[in-house]
């Protein structure tokens, strides 16, 4: 993993790319079964926040009850309504194109009358962009403690491994929470 920025202190940036040697951690026991819960939200594009109902105690779930839905953190989910097109339909015509075309770029950023109704689930991924050998991630926001592996081992397995084979990942974010969380810890080599 090459680290371009580290967060200093909260709400700070980052930046960082993994290369293809790098692999992700694995998920905590401790986590198993929420990524397990998400993942099949995911994989349904089932945005029904009760799915998620037995983990309201983990801090990205703060605002469980004001919250309608979640689609803004099911991200297959998000993607459909952000681009007006299905999920397949997106992740083929990304296949079809990021070779040759650096507009390849997924939207999953809420406009800001989204973002200031605390009704809306906001969505912390704004973009995924691909480009030949490389896929960048942008955040608006992470949870480097509770949220980013999670969400990275999701975005991989939806996202990026059904596109095409990528030497590098770049992850951007404007802003981390729990910032004393270690990048670091999210990949082994």
């Amino acid at each position: 993993m090459l680290v371009y920025k580290l967060p200093l202190w909260e709400d700070d940036s980052y930046a960082f790319a993994l290369s293809v040697e790098d692999k992700l951690t694995e998920i905590s026991l401790f986590d198993l079964d929420y990524y397990n819960a998400k993942r099949e939200m995911f994989n349904s594009l089932d945005g029904d926040k009760m799915h998620l109902s037995n983990f309201v105690h983990r801090p990205s779930l703060r605002m469980f009850d004001e919250v309608i839905d979640l689609v803004g953190s099911i991200y297959t989910l998000t993607c459909e309504s952000k681009n007006d097109m299905s999920y397949g339909t997106i992740l083929r015509a990304i296949k079809a194109n990021y070779e040759t075309s650096r507009r390849c770029n997924i939207n999953f950023a809420d406009t800001l009358r989204d973002y200031l109704n605390d009704a809306f689930n906001t969505s912390c991924l704004n973009a995924i962009h691909y480009y030949k050998d490389n896929v960048t991630l942008y955040f608006r926001a992470s949870d480097i403690q509770n949220e980013l592996l999670i969400d990275l081992h999701l975005i991989k397995e939806f996202f990026i491994d059904p596109v095409g084979q990528f030497s590098t990942i770049t992850v951007f974010a404007s802003t981390a929470q729990n910032v004393k969380h270690r990048l670091e810890d999210l990949v082994t080599t």
